[in-house]
C-alpha cells in the first residue's frame, strides 16, 4: 500500500508540532519553577496550578465558544449549557480517576500524608459536593456560579496563607 506525500507531510508537521509543544512546555515549567523558588512559592502550588490550567484549557475553551454562541443566538441556551457542563464534569472525573489509576498501576502503592489528603482530596470532594448541591434543583444560576467561584478563591487563599516557608536555594538579590 503506497503512502502519499500528503500523508507524510502531515505526519512530519504533526511531529514537529508535538516536539515544539513538549519543548516549550518543558521550558515554561522550568522557568515557572525557578520563579517559584526565587519568590519562595511552594513548587507544589505552582505544579498544581499548571496542571489544573493545562487540563482545563479544553473545557474553558468550550465554555467560551458555547457562551459566545449563546450570546449571538446561534446556539440554544439550555442544550448548549447542558452539553458543556456535562462534558466538563465528565472530563474532570475521568482525568482524576484516570490519573490516579495510571499512577497506582505505574508505581504500585503510593503513601500520602494526612496533610495531603486534607489539602487535596477533601477540597476536591467538597467541590464535587458543592456543585451537586447547587445543581440539585436542575439549574445552575449566576448566583450559583458566584458561590462556586467564591469557594474556589477561598480554597486558593487558604492554600497560599497556610503554605510553609521553604528555604530557597538561590541567593537573595543584593
Amino acid at each position: 500500500m503506497p503512502v502519499s506525500g500528503g500523508l507524510l507531510t502531515q505526519i512530519a508537521i504533526g511531529t514537529v508540532a508535538l516536539y515544539t509543544l513538549v519543548t516549550a512546555a518543558s521550558r515554561a515549567i522550568g522557568r515557572l519553577l525557578a520563579l517559584a523558588e526565587y519568590y519562595d512559592v511552594d513548587e507544589v502550588l505552582v505544579g498544581m496550578t499548571v496542571l489544573a490550567l493545562g487540563t482545563s484549557l479544553p473545557e474553558l475553551s468550550s465554555h467560551l465558544v458555547a457562551s459566545l454562541g449563546i450570546l449571538s443566538g446561534v446556539l440554544e441556551y439550555q442544550v448548549t449549557s447542558a452539553v458543556v457542563i456535562g462534558g466538563n464534569t465528565g472530563s474532570s472525573t475521568v482525568q482524576q480517576l484516570l490519573l490516579v489509576g495510571v499512577l497506582l498501576i505505574g508505581y504500585g502503592t503510593v503513601h500520602v500524608s494526612r496533610r495531603f489528603v486534607y489539602e487535596s482530596y477533601l477540597p476536591m470532594l467538597g467541590a464535587i459536593g458543592a456543585t451537586m448541591l447547587v445543581a440539585w434543583d436542575g439549574t445552575i444560576s449566576r448566583l450559583d456560579g458566584v458561590l462556586l467561584l467564591g469557594l474556589y478563591l477561598i480554597y486558593v487563599g487558604a492554600i497560599i496563607t497556610r503554605r510553609e516557608s521553604t528555604q530557597s536555594l538561590r541567593e537573595a538579590p543584593k
